[in-house]
């Protein structure tokens, strides 16, 4: 059926462009994506892979050039005396330690691989070791400057009862850690080893200042003790407010947190509530990530845990950390403000943190921010979220149970080295790569059980793709912040940086008034910032996370369509693996309205709007959360892709009445039979 001319605009219309845009990043991508070794069943045509690059965006330094930025507004183009007054902001109301690190770490371009040339090189193992435990004996010297006399209770008793980790995910640990190790002898730089914060607004720090969140205490606590072992450990803040873990954000996990991750968390607990079947498709999409990270559970509900903990049984590493709600013990055992009220020997960081034998609640609610000398005002200043001292002190519980794991990993090598006559320590590689291929071989063994495990079910509605969202490699076009596609410019086709400048695409009445002046033509859908957003009032300190969407609008001419190819070619080209799928699921998720409520003239995928893909109609969708999945006519339930590459496709939309559309993903899920 045809519905007018393709559009003369770019079906990306945020890149100058395109062609341009993907000769320079061939060119100066100096690294290939990794290629699974492993290959889901379903239709598969071999994709010739072109050099790509893949740059460090969690924490990147703002030392580096900015990109261009011409259409966001006016707060996001920050100045050179803004970004050198943020690299050294610092509150010694915040921090003891004045050895204090920026709130953005230097970048790196890096890949994963299992094969490792270590045949001249030689491993002073004893020395990391003795290294690492002088920085972790310098953290638990700042930790007891911090929290004084109450160190032992916090750090050696009440702490360590807050973890949960079983032995056979302690080893999957240790050994992730014993390769990164081995990996820095061949390198001549620092080896990332990135943790990933995901999780809804209290974890995201939200009413606080962005450097007061646990994760940027994290990585500035733990950064020494890796440092020492030649590990950059990157601490990626990408929670999200009002954000539930799945589907879209667990079926865009590669997309928005990085195709390079070590530890991610799940901490979406006030967001899902009881929709398990979240968490366990979640866990999915970690134990398919092609680094396969350690995963965190940031909870405490026992049905949680075991939905979570029956993943440790088919391969996958993870551990358990109870939440806000389960620190009574410690609550117990701290100064508690409203029976003593005198603070006078109270550490800063505990002072007004106990009111009642409950962490920030009664009268200690009023002392839970400190965030006036940079902002007016700050966003999320709610009883829901936890004040700087609770992020601290999450952050540094955080960081110690890392860096004593990272000890741990440590005295693991030398007892090995030991037993081998310390022939790491003279330049005789030989032992080091068989510890490589025994830690390659059970790594193998655990993906494969993963691969061999049952899926998990899906709701009814969209039980169908059940084995494809649990087992397939879906490729997804996010237009969310944060998101290191967008920052690395495979959405919009400009680069970012977290915390920088970014393409913040358009405004929602530019849109509009773009939709509206095609003169008959199909128009590309743009990306909208969603800056309509309170957390604007401190965009610099603040909160990150943006809903950004690609928009819709109503068009008088209904012979004007918007239209997207899905994936972009630069998605395409970063995530695709080596082989792809003709035949997908496509699910399309809207805008996550706050708290349910959506503004006037919101449309979704209803008799409201028509929606053809590859020029053929969507005649049936289910609705599960904020995402539909589509499905054509004839009773199929997948698509087969006739666009220039296989599993690409072209999505066309118009709205009937009027209104409009805000798309915050569409995401391709190959077909597993």
């Amino acid at each position: 059926m045809p519905r007018g001319s393709h559009s003369k605009l770019p079906s990306n219309p945020n890149s100058d462009n395109e062609k341009k845009y993907k000769s320079i990043a061939a060119t100066a991508g100096v690294l290939l994506l990794v290629v699974l070794s492993f290959k889901s069943v379903s239709n598969d045509v071999e994709v010739e892979k072109r050099g790509s690059f893949s740059k460090r965006v969690g924490n990147p330094s703002l030392s580096q050039g900015k990109s261009s930025n011409d259409n966001g507004p006016d707060y996001e183009q920050d100045d050179d005396d803004d970004i050198a007054f943020f690299e050294k902001f610092h509150d010694d109301r915040l921090t003891d330690d004045n050895g204090w690190s920026d709130d953005f770490a230097v970048s790196h371009d890096f890949k994963e691989t299992n094969i490792f040339d270590v045949t001249s090189t030689s491993f002073d193992v004893h020395a990391l070791r003795d290294s690492v435990r002088d920085a972790t004996a310098i953290l638990k010297e700042s930790l007891k400057s911090k929290y004084g006399k109450y160190y032992d209770v916090i750090f050696e008793s009440a702490g360590p009862k807050l973890f949960e980790i079983n032995q056979v995910s302690k080893d999957r640990l240790l050994r992730r850690m014993m390769k990164k190790i081995i990996e820095t002898s061949t390198k001549n730089s620092k080896v990332p080893f990135t943790w990933v914060t995901a999780g809804h607004s209290a974890c995201a720090g939200h009413g606080n200042l962005f450097s007061q969140s646990k994760t940027h205490v994290l990585e500035e606590m733990a950064s020494k003790a890796f440092s020492a072992a030649g590990l950059n450990f990157i601490g990626k803040n990408y929670a999200m407010g009002g954000m539930g873990s799945g589907p879209e954000l667990g079926m865009c996990m590669e997309q928005i947190y990085g195709t390079d991750i070590d530890v991610i968390t799940w901490d979406f607990g006030m967001t899902d509530g009881r929709d398990y079947w979240k968490l366990a498709l979640w866990g999915a999409r970690g134990a398919n990530h092609p680094t396969r990270p350690f995963q965190v559970l940031m909870d405490s509900q026992e049905a949680r845990r075991t939905v979570f903990q029956k993943m440790e049984n088919v391969g996958v590493g993870l551990f358990t950390k109870r939440g806000y709600g389960d620190m009574k013990e410690m609550a117990a055992v701290l100064p508690d403000y409203e029976n003593d009220k005198s603070q006078t020997d109270v550490p800063e960081s505990l002072k007004y943190l106990v009111c009642g034998g409950i962490m920030e609640e009664g009268e200690c609610k009023s002392h839970k921010w400190n965030t006036t000398a940079y902002c007016t005002k700050v966003a999320g200043q709610v009883g829901w979220h936890p004040g700087w001292r609770f992020h601290q002190l999450d952050g540094s519980l955080l960081a110690l149970y890392m860096v004593l794991m990272l000890n741990e990993s440590l005295d693991l090598l030398v007892s090995m080295s030991s037993i081998s006559n310390d022939r790491f320590l003279t330049g005789d590689m030989h032992d080091l790569e068989i510890l490589l291929n025994d830690i390659n071989s059970k790594d193998k063994t655990d993906y494969e059980a993963w691969m061999n495990s049952p899926s998990a079910l899906l709701p009814e509605k969209i039980r169908v793709a059940s084995t494809s969202f649990h087992k397939g490699d879906p490729i997804c076009s996010s237009a969310l912040l944060p998101s290191d596609a967008r920052y690395n410019g495979y959405v919009t086709g400009k680069e970012g940086v977290f915390g920088g400048d970014f393409d913040t695409g358009m405004t929602e009445s530019d849109a509009q008034l773009r939709s509206e002046s095609t003169n008959g033509l199909n128009v590309s859908m743009t990306v909208v910032h969603s800056n309509h957003r309170t957390k604007v009032m401190c965009p610099k300190y603040a909160d990150r996370d943006y809903k950004d969407y690609y928009y819709v609008g109503k068009v008088e001419d209904d012979k004007v369509w918007h239209t997207r190819i899905v994936p972009s070619h630069d998605e395409y080209d970063a995530f695709s693996k080596s082989t792809v799928s003709t035949e997908n699921f496509i699910m399309a998720c809207l805008e996550k309205c706050d708290w349910g409520r959506c503004p006037n003239g919101y449309v979704g995928f209803t008799d409201e709007a028509s929606v053809y893909i590859d020029n053929r109609k969507v005649e049936k969708v289910e609705k599960e959360d904020n995402c539909y999945l589509l499905f054509p006519s004839n009773g199929d339930v997948t698509w087969v892709s006739k666009g220039e590459k296989p599993g690409q496709y072209e999505i066309e939309v118009k709205l009937n009445g009027g209104g409009f559309m805000r798309i915050s993903s569409i995401i391709i899920v190959p077909f597993i039979s």
